[in-house]
């Protein structure tokens, strides 16, 4: 086994991990960045296919963080394009708004819609008189009533967990900073729809884009750090992570099939805590207990088949993406990559990436790419977002176990808030495993300035993956409002 030594080894050439390595550079650090992939960026990072830039599915920039927004406006200059947060639900045909900036109070729910969702939503406060709700579903069809729930939210939220909301539990109260669930997006959604929500903040109604996709920026950040002389360190897995009697690491990296032991003063670890908990030990003993709380429906056994459709054509709506409520339509989400304000699709072109979730038992993870290819295609033309005949190629990805991060809702149980206080308790450990782009980021840099300048006071207080962060007005230019022409209209 061959043995090495440096100050600072960081695991994972994700937003976490890069943006800790670019902080060190900049302190004049030089650390080790260790990869398991042959690519940076992680989830975040971009494909291309021919004259196409593609994300991995839909992904969003989100900028709550001066920091964090001040570092992405360094790197990608005027390549950090504002585009308009348009969301769509598409249900029987039809697109109505999300977003609560498009097409009215009403959102383009018509007349009639409109007044069935009312009687729908006085039966169900009525029914909530008499009798308690034994499910999830009787839950919110109580609240906002039954038309107002599939319309908005039902359809989409079942495909995205795999689990119908007749056989969930009612919700309990969310704790505080818990983040957005399903129930109270569907509550934002219905009540918007009604003309009663608030407007949504500056901040949720134009995001930034990278020009070429989110992979842009961290190719970008992976540049930067290798310009500066530091090096990521490609198809490298950690085995093992221990700390020695004097506080220092000693981690066993295994790189095609071949061990080598580094020793490092510090530590920055993008890591799941539930891997953490398998790796990191103090002499024998494991330094966590495993974690019993993570969602086993989204976390091991969720699948998503992102089938990319090529189309030789204007798109026929301008949302950036569309939520699936329709029952009728197996995909869960439709993400339109034109919309995205940059040049990831050519002029007079449209790219859909069409997504699929995915239990362990589907039937459509066993099919094969053309499979996937037609239905993709047909669906798309049954709901009037494409002409096959203007069909010019496709690509599919198969995706397992996507989830990166812990949703801020599992980092509020006990057990979990319990792992990470002991992580805080080993000065020279730093975890940056965080839900969202920008939250990561944040941590890998306060983890970098942390090394640096031997205090982590900063990063516990402000990059503590247990505290939901704040809104902040948006400070990217207006985008002009999409064209599109008109959404569709039910037959």
């Amino acid at each position: 086994m061959t043995q090495s030594e440096t100050d600072v080894v960081i695991i994972g050439a994700g937003p976490s991990g890069l943006s800790a390595g670019y902080e060190l550079i900049r302190q004049g650090v030089s650390p080790m960045i260790v990869e398991r992939t042959t690519e940076v960026g992680g989830l975040m990072r971009s494909i291309p296919k021919g004259a196409y830039m593609l994300d991995i599915g839909r992904k969003e920039m989100y900028s709550r963080i001066p920091e964090v927004v001040e570092l992405w406006d360094t790197l990608l200059g005027e390549d950090y394009r504002a585009y308009p947060h348009r969301v769509g639900s598409l249900y029987g045909g039809r697109i109505v708004e999300i977003s609560g900036e498009y097409r009215g109070l009403l959102r383009g729910v018509p007349l009639p819609l409109l007044i069935r969702g009312a009687l729908s939503l006085a039966k169900g406060r009525m029914l909530g008189l008499v009798r308690a709700p034994a499910s999830y579903e009787e839950h919110w069809h109580r609240k906002v009533g039954a038309v107002f729930s599939r319309l908005f939210a039902q359809g989409y939220w079942e495909k995205f967990r795999g689990t119908e909301w007749r056989e969930m539990p009612v919700p309990e109260s969310a704790p505080p900073g818990a983040g957005a669930s399903s129930a109270s997006y569907s509550q934002q959604a219905v009540s918007g729809a009604l003309g009663a929500g608030r407007k949504a903040p500056a901040s949720r109604k134009n995001w930034r884009h990278p020009r070429l996709g989110t992979g842009q920026l961290f190719t970008r950040l992976h540049r930067e750090i290798e310009d500066a002389g530091g090096h990521v360190q490609f198809e490298t897995e950690v085995d093992r992570i221990e700390q020695q009697p004097d506080g220092s690491w000693a981690l066993d990296l295994n790189r095609d099939g071949t061990t080598e032991r580094v020793h490092a003063r510090h530590v920055i670890s993008s890591l799941s805590v539930e891997r953490l908990s398998e790796v990191l030990f103090r002499g024998d003993a494991p330094l966590l207990k495993r974690s019993r709380s993570r969602d086993p429906v989204l976390y091991e056994t969720r699948h998503v088949l992102l089938v990319y459709l090529f189309i030789d054509g204007a798109p026929r709506f301008p949302h950036a993406w569309l939520e699936v409520n329709d029952p009728d339509l197996r995909c869960g989400r439709i993400t339109n990559y034109t919309a995205f304000a940059g040049d990831m699709v050519p002029e007079g072109k449209t790219c859909l990436c069409v997504e699929f979730f995915c239990s362990e038992t589907a039937d459509l993870l066993g099919q094969d790419d053309d499979f996937l290819t037609r239905a993709a295609i047909e669906e798309c033309n049954r709901a009037g977002l494409l002409d096959p005949s203007e069909m010019e190629g496709s690509w599919v990805m198969r995706l397992a176990r996507t989830n990166a991060a812990s949703s801020w809702r599992e980092l509020q149980s006990e057990d979990r808030r319990e792992l990470l206080d002991q992580l805080k308790e080993i000065p020279t450990f730093f975890h940056v495993n965080r839900p969202g782009c920008d939250w990561a980021s944040l941590a890998g840099l306060f983890a970098g300035r942390a090394v640096a300048t031997g205090s982590r006071a900063e990063f516990d207080e402000r990059a503590d993956p247990t505290q939901r962060l704040p809104e902040l007005p948006e400070r990217a230019p207006t985008p002009p409002q999409s064209e599109g022409g008109d959404l569709l209209q039910s037959a």
